[in-house]
């Protein structure tokens, strides 16, 4: 692929501010129309409140941005017409993990979610509940969603103490690497035990990454594949 930025930065700098979305309002009813159809028969589908970037910049090695509210279906709609508007991105973080045995584990998105059947690390798009005062914690924010798509926390894992900027068009990927305390084996068991007791898991299975030969190309958005081409063996 080979279209991505990619560097290590030293922490992530998000602040929220007030910001009118113009093309958000001047599409607000294509949208909705757009959202009725996308949510129709999907009761798991919820069209609430995310954070999204519209702008961001390294500077000395610290990624500095901004963030607004906006309501899920008009990211959705950004996203599935191409990214027309391009002064927004959706600036997010994910548990890029790593086992004891040296594999990377992913999660493939389950049917009833908006991006069923695709996989990456555990991730999401900013939301309220990541924000601490003026700022969004996205390193928590990864956290967060480790936790409620695999049931992954302390003393299972911990966040080491470095980040990688991935950027890709409509995604600017910060993967907060972390490192499991248990071998592949050891966590796709017990992510299968905890799995059986969720109602409505976010993630249908974990996807185990050891080399090139393990990437499903048609399942994984470019920054994945890009920054895996550059610490994968083949």
């Amino acid at each position: 692929m080979g279209v991505s930025r990619i560097l290590p930065i030293r922490r992530i700098e998000a602040r929220v501010e007030d910001w009118h979305w113009a093309w958000s309002s001047d599409n607000a009813q294509a949208i909705a129309q757009y959202w009725d159809q996308l949510s129709a028969g999907n009761e798991h589908v919820y069209d609430g409140t995310v954070l999204l970037m519209h702008h961001g910049a390294v500077e000395d090695d610290i990624y500095k941005s901004c963030y607004f509210q906006a309501r899920y279906s008009h990211f959705m709609a950004l996203r599935d017409w191409g990214h027309p508007d391009k002064s927004v991105r959706n600036g997010f973080s994910c548990a890029a993990l790593k086992t004891l045995d040296e594999a990377y584990l992913l999660g493939v998105m389950a049917a009833h979610t908006s991006n069923a059947g695709k996989i990456y690390f555990p991730a999401g798009t900013p939301d309220l509940s990541d924000c601490r005062g003026a700022y969004v914690d996205l390193t928590g924010s990864a956290a967060r969603e480790l936790l409620e798509e695999t049931g992954f926390g302390p003393p299972d894992m911990c966040f080491e103490d470095r980040i990688t900027l991935v950027e890709e068009d409509l995604r600017v990927a910060f993967l907060c690497h972390a490192k499991m305390t248990c071998t592949a084996q050891t966590a796709l068991d017990r992510f299968a035990q905890w799995q059986a007791q969720q109602r409505h898991p976010e993630l249908s299975a974990l996807h185990v990454v050891r080399t090139k030969a393990d990437l499903i190309p048609e399942r994984m958005h470019p920054y994945l594949l890009d920054w895996f081409e550059t610490v994968l063996p083949v």
